[in-house]
Parts: C-alpha cells; structure tokens; sequence
C-alpha cells in the first residue's frame, strides 16, 4: 500500500513555481515540480513496440484527458487537443520517427504539469537510442496511486529497458531559456530529477540517470547489482521489489520525497544509491546543453558533482572550492585515461 504525501512534504514544491513576469514575460508558468515517470524501451520502429506506446498513450488520455489542451506533433505545429486513437498515428510505417507531445496549460508554452510526450525512434536510427515515453501529473497526494498504477501497469506493456519515476522539474517549452532557473532548484534537493533531455536520451541504454522513488531494471542490470540477493544484503526494508515478465520495479519508501538540501540526506539514500552506482551511466558531458551562462547551469563539472551527489562523502551543493576539487580531480582522470601503457620490463 503506497501512503499518501504528508502534506508538509509538499510545501517544499510549491514553493518552485516560477511564472515569468518579468517586464515583456509571458506571464505563464515557466518551471514547477511535479510527479512524473520515463519510460525508455528499445525497438521503437517495431510494431509491437508502436502498438504498445499507442496503447499507453490511450491509456492516459482516458485518465486525464479532461484536463488537456494542446497538443504538438512531428512536424512541430500546435494545436487544440482532441482525443483521438494513438494508434492512427504512432502504429506507422517503421522508418518515420514519432514524436507527441500532449499539454495542460491554457498557453502550449509554459511548463506542464499534465503531459504526455512521446519519442518513438524510426529503423534506421543511427544511434539506435532509445524511444521514450514521459508522463506528468500534477504533485498533489491523489495523484500517487495514479502514477505507481501507471508505472506498473507500463513498463508490462512497454517492457523497457529502464524506467523512473519520482519528483522532477519541469519547464517551459523552450527549456533552454529556464536552465539556470533549474541548476538553481538542483542546489535545494537531493532527490529531484533534473537534466531529462534529448541528448541524455541517448545514453539511457548504458545505465540509470539517478536513484529515485520508483525505477524499473532490465534483468539484466538487476543481475549487476547482485539481484534478490544483493537487495537482501542492502537490507532495508523499505525498499521493495515487484517482478514482471521484463525485469524488476523497486520502490524506495512510502513516497516520493523531494529531500531537501537543508535537512540533510538520510542514511538510507546514501546506502540505497551506493547499491544502485554500478548502474550509473558513464561518461556523461553535461546535464544542460545550451551554454548561455555555464556560471548559473550546469557544465561537466557540476554535472558530475549531481550524479555523486549522494556519494559517501560528496559535497552538494557546489562550493567555489569543492568545484575546484572536482575539476582537478576530473582533469588528472583524463591525463590517466590519455597517458600511454608503461613498457613492458625487459628481463
């Protein structure tokens, strides 16, 4: 049984919610924090796969559709939403990319807190990334038995290769605009999602983005952790584990909790993380990628320091010199990784 949010638990949230009203500002929200779910599956140009994410996509429509407004498709063009078969569209021919993007806002540009977005990748993607399929709905306790419902009940249809779900951020449509704004709602929590973008997308088969209230494994990333067994090393209760035809869901805690910066982050993520690290993707360049002003976004640097935000004894948020840190340490990883092989002794 999944408890509802203490309602103090939500006060942190909405407290970040940003509206633009600056002097020629749109006026409309541009980021807030919600309740959310990533579903990222291989095979997107299949049928079945297209069949599936149609059926999701559906599913959604069914549950709050009444609360849609816009709706953006392949070729870019907004329009009002009206409820249609996802499958007339999404079940095409395999060598088209679809992508949707379904809204709640009275404005198609300002940031959501009911959508739903989807990336269904063609055959001859030459990255072969990952498809994706994003839900939001807004962060309010009636709202978690909907998502932990829609989270199990998708990642049996799409059975994919990750999924997530949790708190995360979410920002107008030209997100580019709001990254600073979302570096600087980064600093006050450990446990929101920040930094889900295209380009992350693409690396989504390699391992997790960060430990977070609800994440799907395949089998075989559930094996790397030591699967049943290493859960019941990790011994603590309250994460659980749900098997299905495709991999295992855990659930950590009651909740989803957002974990402020300024309580300090429980024992129990610092150890429900360093089970997970094994996971983490490699080698990611940079949670933000516009580079307006790398002084207020993320760059390599603190982009690292996020993923190692709940590391024995990492430091978040980043201080002037734990940056500095950070850099030289990043700078001698390179020079080691550059540096050529020792001969080999002469006997």
């Amino acid at each position: 049984m999944i408890h509802l949010f203490d309602r103090a638990m939500l006060a942190p949230l909405d407290n970040w919610t940003l509206i633009d009203d600056a002097e020629g500002g749109s006026n409309e929200q541009v980021l807030t924090l919600c309740l959310g779910a990533n579903f990222y599956f291989a095979d997107g140009h299949t049928p079945e796969k297209r069949k599936a994410l149609a059926q999701c996509v559906n599913k959604l429509q069914d549950i709050y559709g009444e609360h849609l407004r816009w709706c953006i498709g392949t070729v870019g063009r907004t329009k009002r939403y009206k409820k249609t078969d996802a499958a007339s569209h999404i079940v095409t021919a395999s060598d088209r990319v679809q992508i949707g993007e379904v809204c709640g806002s009275l404005d198609p540009d300002s940031a959501d807190e009911y959508r739903i977005s989807y990336l269904a990748r063609p055959v001859w993607d030459p990255q072969k990334a990952c498809s994706e399929l994003t839900v939001r709905l807004p962060a309010k306790a009636e709202n978690l038995d909907v998502l932990r419902s829609i989270f199990v009940d998708f990642c049996r249809v799409l059975q994919p290769l990750q999924a997530m779900g949790g708190v995360l951020s979410a920002t107008a449509w030209d997100s580019y605009s709001w990254q600073p704004q979302e570096y600087a709602l980064s600093k006050h929590f450990f446990g929101v999602l920040v930094g889900v973008h295209e380009f992350l997308i693409r690396k989504m088969k390699s391992g997790i983005h960060s430990p977070t209230w609800l994440l799907a494994l395949n089998p075989q990333w559930y094996a790397r952790i030591g699967g049943d067994a290493g859960l019941a090393a990790l011994n603590e209760p309250s994460v659980l584990a749900q098997h299905y035809s495709a991999g295992v869901i855990l659930q950590a805690g009651s909740y989803p909790d957002p974990l402020p910066v300024e309580e300090g982050l429980p024992v129990f993520w610092r150890k429900y993380n360093a089970w997970l690290k094994p996971l983490r993707i490699p080698d990611i360049d940079c949670l933000h990628t516009a580079a307006l002003d790398f002084e207020q976004q993320f760059d390599e640097v603190t982009t690292r320091m996020w993923y190692e935000r709940m590391d024995e004894g990492a430091q978040w948020p980043p201080t002037a010199q734990g940056y500095e840190a950070k850099l030289k340490a990043m700078r001698e990883e390179a020079e080691a990784k550059e540096a050529p092989p020792p001969a080999p002794e002469h006997q």
